[in-house]
């Protein structure tokens, strides 16, 4: 909650390692005015050496945080992540699969958006709303999606006593691929 002063910076980083794996990883800033605008990804795959000993992840997330006015600030992202799996520990000699039904794929979209205050109000007060929202499905037509509410209020007697009162909705939906039912 307290993090230092924003500055523009921009991070590129890339590497190859064993097992035929490249790793890419970008991380870009983007000021516009008061707003802030952040963007990170990052990609790595890899080939083993056995027989579909393949795997790949992928996340690319931005953020943006803005002031509505002095005393209030807003903040929200965006952000989307994909990985590849094949199920490849099997013995050959005897089974023989067809690559798609040893692959597993899994993807999310989550999102965030929130206020908060990080000059207390003058009675004291400061609060940090928020909702989260992510929407998960697989390549076996699964899906999940999860919404949390935070609404936290907190009030500092001094500077080592505080109170916080705060309400957190959890709602949770889960969705089996109803063809395997």
């Amino acid at each position: 909650d307290s993090g230092s002063a924003w500055s523009n910076s921009n991070l590129i980083k890339a590497g190859y390692g064993n097992l035929q794996t490249p790793y890419i990883q970008a991380g870009l800033s983007f000021p516009a005015g008061k707003a802030k605008f952040n963007l990170l990804a990052d990609l790595i795959s890899s080939n083993g050496k056995l027989e579909d000993q393949d795997y790949s992840r992928t996340n690319v997330k931005g953020f943006m945080f803005a002031p509505i006015n002095q005393e209030v600030e807003f903040h929200a992202s965006l952000g989307f992540s994909s990985d590849k799996y094949y199920q490849y520990g099997y013995d050959h000699t005897k089974f023989s699969y067809d690559r798609t039904d040893l692959q597993q794929r899994f993807s999310t979209i989550s999102g965030e958006a929130g206020i908060r205050n990080p000059v207390p109000t003058e009675f004291g007060l400061t609060y940090h709303p928020r909702l989260k929202v992510d929407v998960f499905g697989d390549n076996k037509n699964n899906s999940e999606s999860n919404a949390v509410l935070e609404l936290p209020l907190e009030k500092f007697i001094g500077n080592s006593f505080g109170l916080k009162l705060g309400f957190t909705g959890d709602l949770t939906r889960f969705s089996p691929d109803k063809r395997n039912a």
